[in-house]
Formats: C-alpha cells, structure tokens, sequence
C-alpha cells in the first residue's frame, strides 16, 4: 500500500532504478532493479543474514545499528540509485476486507478512518492507515473496501532508517502486495501461500484484492527441522537433501523413506491449516472462489511441492516465478538465480511498486 503521504515525499516522474529492501525477521533481501527497459531487470542483488543482535526487532529496538548494518551491505554491493521501497513483513501489517455504503470518495475516506478502530487489532493513533475499493457491489448494494493497515512504530523506523542511508522512499508495500506485482496478468481469485524461514503467510484474493490472511506456524524451517531430527543430520545437509532430492515423489529412493515421510507429514499439516481458512472464509462469503493455489517463499523451491499439493487440491497449484516477470543481469551464473529467485520475489515486487507511482 502506498504511505507517501505519512513520509511527505512528492514526485513527479517514474525513476528509472529503484531499490527493493525486504528486511526479513532473519535475512535482509536487497534488489536493484532497472525500469528503463521493455521488462524489469535485475542489475544487482544480495541476500544477507541479519547479525544475531538484529533478529530480535532489531527495526524498532535498534534502528541505528540496523542502519549502519545496511550501510555496509549497500556500499558492499555498489548499489548506484537512492530510489527505495520497502516492503512491511506480513505480521507487521493487518489486511481486512470490510463493506460500505455506496458514498463519494471523500464521504468514503472519512467514514473508513472513523469506523476503522472496529476492525484493526491496534490501540488508536498508533497506526497508519489505508483502504482501496475492489471488486463489484455485494447484492445489497455495498461496496467492498480492502483495509491496510501498519503500526507507526514500523514505518517511522523505516523512515528514519532511510534518512540515514540518504535514501528516497518512493512507498512502503506490504509483502504480499510486492508478491503479487510479480505475477503478472491472470490472477484475481487466488490463494497466495508465502512459504518463508518461520512460518508461511497464507493470503486470500478477491477480484485481485488481499481480503484475508493468516500467518501459519508451518515454514521452510520446519521443514528441514523435521527432516532433520528424524535423520539424525544437521540443518546445512538437511536443506541440500531437501532442495537436491525429489523427497515428495511417490518413488522415492528406499533409503530416503524416513526423510520423505517426515516431510510430507510437514508439508500436510501446512496444506490442512491452508485448507480450513479457505473453507471457513468460504462459509461466510459463499459467493468466493478461487482459481489457483500460488506458492511462494523459500519453501516453495522443494522439488515436486506443487505436483504433490496439487493432486488432492481443486485448484491449479503454481509456483512462484519471478522470471516470469523480470530478467537477471547476464552477469549472473544461471545456478546462482535459479536459487535467489524464490527469496527475492518480495524486494523485487517492492522495486516494481516503485515504478508506478499512482498505484
């Protein structure tokens, strides 16, 4: 969602480079990406590992070191623009779909910011606030609204983050709106499941709107955490086995039977708690549907997770593909992108955010 009004930042044309910052509960995904071109491209990236003293909030308690910690790595990294858009963790934000009355915009923006205390989990003035309409009139006659909202400790940290750095916030995005900006055209009924380090965000769309999330307890971590403990390995051998082999097929190696089973006992228990928020948003919207199931995240590249979440799945089940969308500098090994693109997906649709500037 668009914050430039809480940063005070006007702008008059698209720039032609931009930043993506994806600050991570674990690692920090910078990306810069050049708009100038007929697709997006990558120029330059980094994936990095925040210092232990970072990984506990380290955005609000220590925004100093956050901010000489990512002046290293941006100076590291020749990073040449200081256009920049950050993208809010999914816990750090709220999502809601509401209904109102048909009323004028203005009508609409003060009725929405006077009955938002009924919906957002926050103590009032201590959020910021935004809203879209989506979607066609309900049958009796309301217009549905999307709501964001973000807590102002996380934006001011950001911004003040970004004046030390000298860096120009063109917006600050919510991550699964920069996912999304990576998916191109075709998807507007759809479940969104963000698989990351600690848990996975699952994120229902209507009429390419979010209207609904839920942070789910089961992510990439514990994938290799059970994997792990049943084969008596540690987590870096964990994680090759996991990418390397096809764990998920119904033919896996005799030898792997214990590995496979731990982790399609994992992968089930994600896809369950996916299925019962579908199920119960269905129940009271009866009128949604959902053409596809799109995984995304670090967990999304375990070999063969979409064909086997697919075969007992109505929906189409896809994987994330930020090629798709954007191009990677030829500067770049093939190996080397095949595995940053499941972990960039957020950095890289927060630079696109800042190639539309109305959005």
């Amino acid at each position: 969602m668009d914050f430039k009004k809480t940063v005070r930042k006007l702008f008059v044309s698209s720039p032609g480079s931009v930043l993506g910052i994806d600050l991570g509960s674990e690692f920090v995904k910078i990306v810069q990406v050049d708009l100038k071109g007929s697709r997006p491209q990558i120029k330059d990236f980094v994936i990095s590992e925040l210092p232990a003293n970072l990984k506990a909030n380290g955005l609000i308690n220590s925004k100093d070191e956050m901010a000489s910690f990512l002046h290293d790595l941006i100076n590291r990294h020749n990073f040449s623009t200081k256009n920049a858009v950050f993208s809010i963790n999914g816990k750090n934000a709220f999502v809601r779909e509401i209904t109102m009355p048909i009323m004028s915009d203005e009508e609409l923006k003060q009725a929405v910011t006077w009955d938002a205390g009924q919906y957002v989990p926050y103590e009032t003035d201590t959020y910021y606030l935004d809203f879209a309409k989506f979607g066609s009139l309900t049958p009796d006659g309301q217009q549905p609204i999307v709501l964001v909202a973000a807590p102002k400790e996380i934006v001011d940290s950001i911004v003040e983050i970004s004046d030390v750095l000298g860096l120009k916030i063109l917006k600050i995005d919510i991550d699964v709106l920069s996912i999304c900006r990576t998916l191109g055209k075709g998807f507007e009924e759809f479940i969104l499941l963000d698989i990351g380090l600690d848990y996975s965000m699952m994120t229902i769309f209507q009429s390419g709107a979010p209207v609904a999330q839920r942070a789910l307890q089961q992510g990439w971590g514990n994938f290799v955490n059970v994997v792990a403990e049943i084969m008596g390995i540690d987590n870096r051998k964990t994680e090759s086995l996991i990418t390397t082999k096809y764990l998920l097929a119904d033919d896996c190696d005799q030898e792997l039977e214990l590995a496979s089973g731990a982790l399609k006992d994992a992968v089930n228990a994600l896809v369950h708690e996916c299925r019962l928020t579908s199920d119960y948003y269905i129940t009271n919207k009866r009128e949604a549907v959902f053409t596809h199931l799109v995984l995304a995240g670090a967990g999304s590249a375990v070999p063969g997770l979409a064909e086997y979440i697919g075969k007992d799945n109505e929906n189409e089940v896809i994987t994330h593909d930020i090629l798709k969308t954007v191009d990677f500098s030829s500067k770049f090994e093939k190996t080397k992108v095949k595995a940053a693109a499941p972990v960039l997906a957020v950095a890289v649709g927060a630079a696109l955010a800042g190639g539309d500037l109305d959005d």
